[in-house]
């Protein structure tokens, strides 16, 4: 898988394969507003994106929690905050 894109829809959020050819290939993911709540947007996102096998990097902006399925939090969604003390 190269990229993917999710979808939030009332039956929850699809992560989907994109061409390998196409320009918008993506390395990283930020998700913003990823919880503990299995039941929230960013949660569900993120879960998606980790059960699709996505293979660039993630990183789940939560200051509240340092990690979350496995995957380490950053603080906020700027350089440098996912360095926890």
């Amino acid at each position: 898988m190269s990229a993917v894109v999710t979808d939030p829809s009332q039956e929850g959020v699809r992560v989907r394969q994109l061409d390998p050819a196409s320009p918008a290939l993506t390395r990283a993911v930020a998700v913003l507003g990823a919880s503990r709540r299995e039941s929230n947007l960013g949660r569900r996102v993120l879960d998606a994106l980790t059960r699709s096998g996505f293979k660039g990097l993630i990183y789940p902006v939560n200051p509240a929690t340092a990690d979350l399925g496995g995957v380490r939090c950053c603080c906020a969604a700027t350089p440098g905050s996912c360095l926890r003390p």
